[in-house]
């Protein structure tokens, strides 16, 4: 399993990428990975649910409202 992401406490969506692992010389894009559960926890116990809309492997969480995602200060735990 490969992770990509970038969160940061800016406005806006935040997107983590998923993709099997492949071999280094393949040509190929790696493959996404669907249908995964995938969460990130802070140590306030606030939970932010990850979804894959496109069903692309780019699981994203959108805020609403004045929501934002993370602050400076917390420590964050990603589950899959």
């Amino acid at each position: 399993l490969s992770v990509d992401a970038w969160l940061t406490n800016l406005p806006g969506t935040q997107t983590i990428r998923l993709r099997e692992t492949a071999a280094f010389f393949d040509t190929l894009p790696a493959p996404p990975v669907r249908g995964a559960t995938v969460t990130v926890r802070d140590n306030q116990n606030q939970t932010y649910a990850f979804t894959d809309p496109d069903n692309d492997g780019n699981y994203t969480w959108q805020p609403t409202g004045n929501e934002t995602f993370g602050q400076i200060g917390n420590s964050y735990t990603l589950e899959i």
